[in-house]
């Protein structure tokens, strides 16, 4: 069994969340995964902007063996806003060139189409229409973000509705209905599986 330590800067503790119960899927259930919380509080980003700011310090510093920052991956969460869909793509790829060489090579960026809180009601409807195989991720996607944020939340106890979406959560049906979480899953898993 392989063990692959991680660590992450994101925008929130949603998508960190996130994070922490994609990688308990039963598609990586040969891997032990073991969280870097050294360098997740140290680097601890309160938004995008410091996301952005603190990426290539974050994706250099898991080189550091000795100061106990390593990692084989590192996740970065950003949301993607209100940018224009068809540029995902390139908006992607201009994030990953932020990075250096090598430490490119092993940061994972997930770019969630408009925020994390767009996956999760994708991963709610398929759990609330199981049946269905209509790709609905379009309709979801375009809900913006105050109103993605009410209808998940919905006046609840945001924690506790994140960890019940992500107690049934189906990534393989969310990889195949979200253009922003196929980009992620694919890193991810062509990442883990090359060795």
């Amino acid at each position: 069994m392989s063990v692959i330590q991680y660590s992450l800067i994101c925008e929130d503790d949603v998508q960190k969340s996130f994070i922490e119960n994609l990688l308990s899927h039963t598609r990586f259930s040969s891997i032990t995964f073991q969280f870097n919380s050294k360098f997740y509080y140290q680097l601890k980003c309160r938004g995008k902007a410091e996301v952005l700011r603190k990426m290539k310090q974050a994706a250099n510093w898991s080189f550091l063996y000795n100061e106990g920052y390593y990692c084989d991956i590192l996740f970065v969460g950003i949301d993607y806003d209100d940018r224009d869909r068809s540029s995902f793509d390139n908006e992607l790829k201009n994030l990953y060139d932020r990075i250096d060489g090598k430490a490119k090579e092993k940061t994972i960026i997930f770019f969630p189409v408009q925020a994390i809180e767009h996956w999760l009601l994708l991963l709610n409807y398929r759990k609330e229409n199981s049946s269905v195989t209509k790709n609905i991720s379009s309709q979801i996607e375009s809900i913006n973000r105050k109103e993605a944020k009410q209808r998940l939340y919905a006046k609840n106890d945001k924690n506790s509705i994140v960890t019940d979406v992500l107690s049934y959560a189906d990534y393989d049906w969310l990889e195949s209905n979200s253009q922003s979480f196929r980009a992620l899953y694919n890193k991810l898993t062509a990442f883990l599986f090359k060795k």
